[in-house]
């Protein structure tokens, strides 16, 4: 016995659905492509988030307390640990100027193009 055009019909749009589905799912899930297309659609809103997490970090950040300032460490080891802070911060700040500099590069450059072309007209009406 063959089975019926209608049970194979009905078969191939269940697949089709679920390969439907799959796909929705996998572009869902993909949370890097969603953070590049956010990063992408909206940089200002990131900056601006961004330097407003730091501003708030820097000025709620943890203060150290008059009983932590007598450390019992030498004054050489307590300089050389906020250096290394300041290091970490100037390179976690270097990876995000990784990471934004694919995005940002092209608002730069228009912004610069837009400016210059607006100069140059302005020089050449006012010759």
């Amino acid at each position: 016995m063959s089975p019926s055009p209608l049970l194979l019909k009905a078969v191939r749009e269940s697949r089709n659905d679920i390969a439907e589905e799959y796909a929705a799912l996998c572009g869902e899930l993909d949370f890097q492509k969603k953070f590049k297309l956010s990063v992408k659609q909206h940089p200002f809103l990131w900056l601006s988030g961004a330097a407003g997490a730091g501003l708030l970090t820097t000025l709620f950040g943890i203060k150290r307390s008059a009983s932590s300032k007598t450390s019992p460490l030498p004054s050489s080891a307590v300089d050389s640990g906020t250096a290394l802070s300041k290091i970490g911060w100037l390179a976690g700040a270097l990876e995000i100027g990784k990471l934004l500099y694919p995005i940002l590069r092209p608002v730069v450059m228009n912004f610069a193009q837009k400016s210059i072309q607006s100069t140059l007209a302005k020089r050449t009406r006012s010759q």
